[in-house]
């Protein structure tokens, strides 16, 4: 008997008003109002019982949860949870090698930033968006009855422009993120003893002559009959096209890199060990679609474990580890990582669970990427960190999670960095239910890079850097199919510069007193996400949602103000609100059919 045909499609409409910020040419700070409306559909059919195609036509992700941001001082990069519906679901065979990073697709334009320096005199900023505009995308996935599992995915998103505005009121665009497709295409085989290989391939696609990529990878894990031991591989290739200034439109630069892996480990039972060896060059790159890869290393690491699987004694369970991490330069063979760590985590026949751990770096190693300059690097100092921490038993009404961190430089600019995170979580019923986070962070003697002054000198800065973060989240149930959601979270990070270093070319630093930049900041990240859901029918849904942002990153600040002051400025502070609508209706095809025959 054939399966009957699935086959869903799902139309939405939403509408927006939103209040929003101008900064005007005299450098005050006005409202506007806008209207908008969105209409949109996802399809979903099912090609037989293995296979999926899931689509999603001009797409509307305004009410999903606010990004967490935070003030970014390093090189890596921050990297945001996915909470986008269409990028969540079935999705888990994409997840190859680091090489597919949902976040890229709708992310923010790459002109964003720049734009300020396409201004005249005399012109203003008068419209610039914030994120790129996905009009469609679909994937297709399933596993055939051989195990061999297939993903396809595609997404292409709109041109983004800014809009300029001059004193007589004539507007131009600028483009500040061109038309784009991505692509990924997936082969997962699965093999006897929990063994597999695979093959991906990910790919951006850009108009009006901006970079393109592509990138290859495979890998394969093999276990013995009694999946007590597993070896592997995995490697890929990447190839970035950009464009050579002067020449015609199809002549690109074509850079390559690569990067492979290898790794033996022995799984279950009492001990668990294993070993791994990865190596990057130089021109490895994936950041167009998948996670940054910090290139240029080869990274050896060990690690051995001990795991308490079953009660004995007061010990429910427990796993605990000590590792040992090495990495070179891979040009130079210089050390960049140098570290041992270990981590301890028991929970108790009550449910109850304490975890607690540390590590330390040894010896000299060099970093190649804090200098933000090809060639440069800085030794980095030694330093130790060590943490404790409990969590109760979240059966009950009543859960807390408590971290304490404490860390430390070796030899120079001894001062204790702190950090403490709390997690309050409490059900008052089946209905309502609360969570509050709170997290202090100190770092008295922050070291890093700062400016690169005109004499072309790195300059590194030695920062004392006060982070506060304090969220609250309530959800509170009506009946099954019908709730509100709130999530509102207050994120501060403040530095005051105590001395500027100019960076040697030997990696060691000597004061620089003649230095006058000022890289003081006070950073703030402020959102309100208010959400009302009712699901008025299987599939379909009504959502009203409020949200309110603020971010306002103060270069130069001196002085921290108090908590509650610096709260308060902030609210005072230009603030985006918003308030949307959204419908979405399910209808199946065999449940229209059904009713087309009944009438």
């Amino acid at each position: 008997m054939d399966a009957p045909l699935r086959l869903s499609f799902t139309p939405y409409l939403s509408s927006y008003l939103e209040n929003t910020p101008v900064i005007n040419s005299d450098g005050n700070t006005s409202y506007s109002n806008s209207f908008s409306y969105n209409v949109g559909a996802d399809v979903k059919y099912g090609i037989d019982e293995r296979f999926t195609l899931d689509m999603t036509l001009f797409p509307d992700f305004g009410q999903v949860q606010s990004d967490n941001k935070i003030k970014n001082l390093s090189y890596r990069e921050v990297t945001y949870d996915e909470n986008r519906p269409f990028f969540k679901e079935s999705v888990e065979l994409f997840d190859k090698n680091s090489l597919f990073y949902s976040r890229r697709i709708g992310k923010i334009p790459s002109g964003f930033f720049s734009i300020e320096g396409e201004l005249k005199e005399g012109e203003s900023i008068t419209d610039n968006p914030s994120k790129v505009k996905l009009l469609h995308a679909l994937k297709l996935s399933g596993r055939t009855d051989d195990g061999m599992g297939i993903g396809l995915f595609n997404a292409i998103t709109d041109n983004t422009y800014a809009t300029i505005e001059d004193a007589k009121g004539n507007k131009r665009r600028v483009l500040t993120e061109p038309l784009t497709n991505f692509s990924v295409m997936v082969f997962d085989q699965q093999l006897k003893n929990n063994s597999r290989v695979y093959l991906i391939n990910t790919n951006v696609t850009r108009d009006k002559r901006y970079s393109d990529s592509n990138v290859t990878g495979s890998g394969f894990s093999l276990s013995n009959k009694k999946n007590t031991f597993e070896v592997g591989a995995e490697g890929a290739v990447s190839q970035r096209f950009t464009k050579i200034d002067g020449e015609p439109t199809r002549n690109y630069n074509n850079v390559v890199g690569y990067k492979y892996s290898v790794f033996a480990k022995k799984v279950g039972g009492l001990f668990e060990y294993a070993a791994y060896r990865t190596t990057y060059d130089n021109n490895y790159y994936t950041s167009d679609l998948g996670y940054q890869a910090i290139n240029n290393r080869t990274v050896y690491e060990f690690q051995i474990q001990h795991n308490v699987h079953k009660p004995w004694r007061k010990i429910r369970n427990s796993y605990n580890n000590i590792g040992y991490t090495y990495a070179t330069h891979f040009i130079t063979g210089k050390p960049v990582i140098n570290e041992y760590y270990s981590n301890f985590f028991i929970t108790f026949l009550d449910y109850n669970s304490i975890f607690f751990g540390g590590g330390s770096t040894p010896g000299t190693s060099y970093d190649y990427f804090e200098p933000r300059v090809e060639g440069r690097y800085n030794k980095s100092i030694k330093y130790y960190y060590s943490y404790v921490g409990l969590s109760t038993d979240y059966r009950k009404k009543l859960a807390v999670d408590l971290n304490l961190n404490i860390s430390n430089f070796i030899g120079q600019f001894v001062s204790e960095g702190f950090n403490a995170n709390l997690t309050v979580r409490y059900r008052v019923n089946d209905k309502l239910s609360f969570r509050a986070i709170s997290f202090f962070n100190t770092d008295p003697y922050n070291l890093g890079f700062a400016d690169i002054d005109a004499a072309d000198n790195v300059i590194y800065g030695l920062r004392k850097v006060h982070t506060y973060e304090n969220s609250l989240s309530v959800k509170y149930n009506f009946k099954n199919d019908m709730f509100i959601t709130l999530n509102a979270r207050h994120y501060w990070s403040t530095a005051l510069y105590r001395k500027y270093l100019t960076l040697l070319q030997n990696g060691e630093y000597e004061p620089n007193y003649i230095y006058d930049g000022n890289n003081n900041f006070n950073y703030n990240a402020f959102n309100i996400d208010f959400i009302y859901s009712w699901q008025f029918s299987p599939g379909s849904n009504l959502s009203v949602a409020y949200k309110n942002a603020i971010e306002a990153d103060e270069p130069g600040i001196l002085k921290r103000p108090t908590y509650q002051k610096n709260l308060s400025d902030v609210l005072s502070d230009p603030q985006t609100n918003s308030i949307s609508i959204k419908v979405l209706y399910y209808l199946d095809y065999l449940w229209i059919r059904k009713n087309l025959r009944m009438k």
